[in-house]
């Protein structure tokens, strides 16, 4: 067309005119998007929107959500959520975010997954994932009504997203939500073959009735292979006692989107020869089976083994999936920490082999109440829990552990903590409820309980590490288990039990910990503009004595505290007051803390730092920490003489009034300068609360003195 226009031209100034046109028109195109042809594509909007732009009537935001409900991202600190971080989204909204251009043509299969979080008015406002292969001319949803993974629930959603009815609706309230993150996925072999795709989110609402929407995050477009046949677990031979002539039975899975028969199979026991047979069986996609291998293995022997399974597909695609790492059978010492990964209730043994469930005062049957945290507790405490709702009467739920044998002076660490039912605030155990630490040296035959917690142990919703000191069964096969016990009171409670960070471990000479944190009343929570004092609770693990541990505590984003403490025998422990802290109501509604050792001969690491909040009752600010933009510098901060210098180009003639930890005031002077120094050398060392209003300012400070 350019070329033909040039034709045209019959004098200097047309020319000009289409010489600007043709640069212009080069610049556009310099200037253009990349489009993405390389796979897997991974998106999780930490370094800004990647492309992604926001469109139609109504707004999107990328960030950290912050409303009653959607309150995070599901990784790292940005998704795109619609409305603002922390409103609702509007009324008769019709809005969009879409993606880069993608090109599929080296795609066999394409899948995309992504975490999503919807929390809207069921049937009337929701969103929808579509497609465009014609620059966003029309667009096509992605899946369909019902499909697997966390796909669309509704296809009468009345606010019409990206123009149609099918999507995600529904909220917490009305039992439709998404009740936190979860991971949604879906085939586009529509796309197959497409160079030039978009994809969009497109939430759609009524005139009535607003909620908070959608948010997502963690895009991940791949590519499904045609070959692939993967390995998920092995079912046995599995930890037990009295183990001979074993089955070797494996769950295998097809990955790829072609049928896949007469494959080799094989495993090994240490070192010895191979074992392989073929699987004359039929899978299809993402079908699974079982397969348990003709020959046995035997375990009669008493030594230690390790097995090793794996699939032989020829020409397979993806090799990451097709064996198994090292099983071990009759299990010695160390037991890495278990958080229970892909636990959802009823697939103990497969999630986490070697452990199982059982119910009544001796263990019996295979199934418990025992299951997994919901997606706001995992995201609560940071790593995922078993747990157990306590609301019954004689409940016994038993949580049973891998046989494993002590070869020396060894140790037993878990977490605990209650929350109420499906959330995560604080709620007390039953006058009657435990949760007792039973041992079983006779393979499962008798068990002894080692360690009870009740009601009186004060558990709350911080996970508290327990430790067990098993000495007495070197050289014996034992069994752990978790009994979870609801006595035969009606009690009002209806609360959560949670357990997790399951480890078996030898005792090192050296290992400082901190097991516990709390304040004056003995939990967590302080009234806003009151003080309390903070507790920790430093242990022993180790064999010998410790001196001059050293313990740093931070509350919020500042220094809190800094303490040595001397002379802790083996398994001693001892609580530690680190002194007051005064909660302003202008601060955050839950301030983190941060305690650590850092004992120079220390030989574990994973003991020493705990993590966790102080929750602030009636706070309403974004803390006294957050500094940065406040009118007034303070330093030095903590100060050893009690003397503070407050300086500011912008100070204005105000009041400076200081309270003490209790919320007492303690001090106060007129400021009618730039600089001032106010001295506190005269009152005990601690926490103070600084306040400085002016005209139109009104801010407030931690002054540290020690």
């Amino acid at each position: 067309m350019l070329r033909n226009l040039l034709l045209k031209v019959s004098n200097s100034h047309y020319l000009k005119i289409v010489l600007s046109l043709i640069f212009i028109y080069s610049l556009g195109n310099s200037t253009k998007a990349q489009t993405i042809s390389s796979f897997p594509y991974i998106e999780d909007f930490e370094n800004g929107n990647g492309g992604w732009t926001t469109g139609g009537s109504g707004t999107w935001s990328l960030g950290t959500p912050t409303k009653q409900v959607i309150n995070s991202a599901a990784s790292g600190a940005n998704c795109f959520v619609t409305g603002s971080l922390g409103g609702q989204y509007g009324s008769n909204v019709n809005s969009f975010v879409e993606s880069p251009e993608f090109d599929f043509t080296s795609l066999q299969q394409p899948v995309i997954q992504m975490n999503v979080w919807w929390n809207s008015e069921f049937s009337w406002d929701g969103a929808v994932l579509q497609s465009s292969i014609n620059n966003g001319s029309s667009w096509q949803n992605i899946g369909n009504l019902n499909d697997p993974n966390n796909w669309y629930n509704d296809n009468t959603i009345n606010g019409n997203p990206g123009g149609q009815q099918i999507g995600w609706t529904g909220r917490n309230s009305t039992g439709n939500g998404s009740g936190g993150w979860v991971l949604a996925k879906n085939g586009m072999n529509s796309l197959v073959g497409q160079n030039s795709v978009k994809l969009r989110v497109a939430f759609g609402s009524d005139g009535s009735v607003q909620d908070e929407g959608f948010a997502f995050d963690d895009i991940l477009i791949f590519d499904l292979k045609a070959l692939d046949i993967g390995l998920l677990n092995v079912s046995s031979p599995i930890q037990d006692c009295g183990l001979g002539l074993e089955d070797v039975t494996v769950r295998i899975r097809n990955f790829g989107f072609q049928s896949q028969s007469n494959f080799n199979i094989s495993y090994q026991l240490n070192n010895q020869a191979i074992v392989t047979e073929t699987y004359n069986g039929s899978l299809n996609q993402d079908q699974e089976a079982t397969y348990t291998f003709a020959q046995q293995v035997d375990l009669s022997s008493s030594d230690n083994y390790v097995i090793s399974v794996w699939t032989d597909l020829t020409g397979d695609e993806n090799r990451t999936n097709d064996s198994t790492l090292n099983i071990g059978l009759k299990t010695i010492l160390p037991i890495a920490p278990v958080t229970f990964p892909g636990y959802t209730g009823d697939n103990l043994d497969e999630a986490v082999p070697g452990w199982s469930e059982a119910r009544g005062q001796n263990p019996s049957g295979a199934n418990s109440n025992w299951t997994s945290a919901d997606s706001i507790q995992l995201q609560f405490f940071g790593v995922n829990t078993a747990r157990v709702n306590l609301s019954g009467i004689n409940q016994r739920e038993w949580l049973i552990g891998p046989i494993f044998r002590v070869p020396q002076a060894s140790i037993m660490y878990f977490n605990a903590a209650t929350t109420i039912k499906d959330g995560t605030a604080n709620s007390a155990m039953g006058s009657d409820d435990k949760l007792e630490v039973m041992l079983s040296n006779d393979c499962g035959t008798s068990w002894t309980s080692m360690l009870t917690l009740d009601a009186s142990t004060g558990l709350d919703n911080s996970l508290r590490q327990y430790a067990l000191r098993l000495d007495n069964y070197i050289g014996q096969e034992i069994i752990l288990a978790f009994k979870a016990s609801d006595g035969p009171s009606n009690d009002p409670e209806d609360y959560d039990l949670h357990v997790s960070n399951f480890e078996a471990r030898f005792i090192y000479p050296n290992d400082a910990g901190i097991v516990s944190f709390r304040t004056d009343n003995g939990t967590q929570t302080i009234n806003a503009n009151s003080g309390t004092n903070v507790y920790i609770r430093l242990k022993n693990f180790g064999a010998n004595t410790i001196n001059t541990i050293p313990i740093i505590a931070k509350m919020g984003s500042v220094n809190y505290q800094f303490v040595r403490y001397n002379n802790l025998g083996p398994n001693q422990e001892v609580e530690i007051n680190l002194g007051g802290y005064y909660a302003s109501v202008q601060g955050p509604p839950q301030v983190p803390f941060l305690a650590y050792t850092m004992y120079p001969n220390d030989t574990i690491n994973q003991n020493d730092t705990l993590r966790t909040f102080l929750n602030v009752t009636g706070a309403i600010g974004v803390g006294l920490d957050d500094q940065q933009n406040k009118p007034v510098k303070i330093y030095p901060n903590p100060s050893s003489d009690g003397v503070f210098l407050l300086h500011s180009e912008t100070m204005l003639e105000g009041t400076i009034t200081v309270y003490d930890s209790k919320g007492q005031k303690v001090h106060e002077q007129e400021s009618n300068d730039n600089k001032l120094k106010i001295n506190l050398s005269f009152f005990d060392k601690g926490i103070y609360i600084l306040n400085y209003k002016s005209e139109g300012i009104n801010s407030s400070y931690k002054l540290i003195y020690r």
